[in-house]
This record gives structure tokens, C-alpha cells and sequence, in this order.
């Protein structure tokens, strides 16, 4: 294992999220496509290398994540779920995450 790969593992918190985010974001995982979905997600056209791409969708999901909790109005699942997928499969293009 690199050591980016090391600190991409070690500053990635394990996911509890409530099942149906969870089975949802398997589910498109399927029909990620880092060149054309990674640039909506973080909202930049340069792609980063998968492991800095991992690290900026954990720390997008987790405030996506806060928002589902407080109950904030402008939480929109949608987005959450995108998040999760492309977190997953950056992850796993990292060597972060098992496929």
C-alpha cells in the first residue's frame, strides 16, 4: 500500500448510513462514470487523483450527511446518494476500498 493510500485509509471514517442510502449508492455504482460524473459531484472540470477525489467526497458527504440529521431543508437525497457512489468507487480506485 502507498502511502497515499495510507493516509487516504486513515483519514476516511467508516460509513453508518441509514440502509436504503446505502443500497441506492450500490445500485448506481454500477453505471459510475468517473469522467463524466466526478465533475458534477465536486463541481470542477479538472479531475483530481482518485485518492484527493476520495477525501473531498468524505468531507462532502459527511456535511450532506449532518444536513440529514439537523433536519436542514435543503438536503437533497439525490445529491447524498451521488456523493456516496462516487465516494465508493474513488475509494475503490484508490485501493481504499475492497470492489
Amino acid at each position: 500500500m502507498t502511502a497515499t493510500q495510507e493516509s487516504s485509509k486513515a483519514q476516511t471514517p467508516a460509513l453508518f448510513r441509514p440502509r436504503l442510502l446505502i443500497e441506492t449508492a450500490r445500485v448506481r455504482l454500477g453505471t459510475y462514470d468517473r469522467d463524466r460524473d466526478l465533475p458534477h459531484v465536486i463541481g470542477q472540470a479538472a479531475l483530481p487523483p482518485p485518492g484527493d477525489a476520495m477525501l473531498r467526497l468524505a468531507e462532502e458527504e459527511a456535511k450532506e450527511d449532518r444536513d440529514r440529521r439537523d433536519g436542514v431543508t435543503t438536503y437533497r437525497p439525490a445529491r447524498h446518494v451521488a456523493l456516496l457512489v462516487a465516494l465508493i468507487a474513488e475509494g475503490r480506485l484508490a485501493g481504499v476500498f475492497a470492489p
